[in-house]
């Protein structure tokens, strides 16, 4: 079984393919590219790009082999961009009326576009604090000075060296964190521009093809979401765990024995 979509509103050179997953099980892996755009009548040399799994790829004789590469599973549908409007045999989609049960679906996905729009201001507010939190990191990984040189002892010398390697691991996982919220999967750089559009063009005026696909793609955003910001709160966690305290806790405990040298010279 085949679900096509041909000449969405919102995209007249697109075509929307979708494989149910009991298909896709029971085919053994033998569903290709080619094959469904075959049944669906679209001539591969047509095409000007594809998704699939939200990951566009541009039709070119490097990519085209492709086609042929197993599906092994979809988290939505397969998204087939042509050159040109399609031929005029081919029947635009319609916009069906929401039903009741659509409605049910709607306003899950507007419960998930609520939960990732709560999520992404928490991340936004995390990030200011990574962002400080990069620079306490920066400067605390440095060498000791001449007076911790002399207060400490080689064992404790040694142990400075190792919370400063404590120090940039910590360093890079908030720098990493950082990256991934700026230009990551969920970024204005990756898909959120997209599942924006999804909601004003479809979900708001309730005008979605197939709603619970539409379903299946906000709640696998919400969930990568949610994993952003798991990564980036692990990352605040080490950075303040493995990074600053170690740091502070050291340092404050020379600087004891600074004042406790000075003293004693003071005598």
């Amino acid at each position: 079984m085949l679900w096509v979509w041909y000449k969405p509103a919102t995209a007249p050179q697109d075509v929307y393919l979708q494989v149910p997953p009991e298909t896709l099980g029971a085919t053994g892996g033998v569903i290709t590219l080619r094959l469904l755009c075959g049944a669906a009548g679209l001539p591969v040399e047509e095409i000007q790009l594809w998704s699939i799994n939200n990951v566009p790829v541009v039709s070119s004789a490097q990519s085209l082999g492709l086609l042929d590469q197993p599906l092994t599973w979809l988290a939505g549908p397969i998204v087939v961009r042509m050159n040109g409007p399609l031929a005029s045999g081919y029947v635009p989609a319609a916009t069906p009326p929401a039903s009741g049960d659509s409605e049910l679906v709607y306003q899950r996905i507007e419960s998930d576009w609520n939960v990732i729009q709560q999520i992404e201001s928490n991340m936004g507010q995390l990030r200011k604090q990574l962002h400080g939190m990069a620079g306490k990191l920066k400067s605390l990984d440095r060498d000791l000075n001449p007076d911790e040189v002399r207060a400490a002892d080689s064992q404790e010398k040694r142990e400075w060296q190792d919370i400063r390697r404590w120090i940039r691991d910590a360093a890079a996982g908030v720098s990493r964190a950082i990256r991934e919220f700026d230009v990551g999967d969920v970024s204005a750089a990756g898909s959120r521009g997209r599942f924006e559009e999804l909601y004003r063009d479809q979900v708001a005026p309730r005008r979605a093809m197939q709603p619970q696909m539409l379903a299946s793609e906000f709640e696998l955003y919400r969930k990568l979401v949610q994993s952003q910001f798991q990564k980036m709160q692990t990352a605040s966690q080490a950075g303040s765990r493995d990074g600053e305290q170690r740091a502070q806790t050291f340092l404050s405990r020379i600087a004891a024995k600074v004042r406790n040298q000075r003293h004693q010279r003071g005598r």
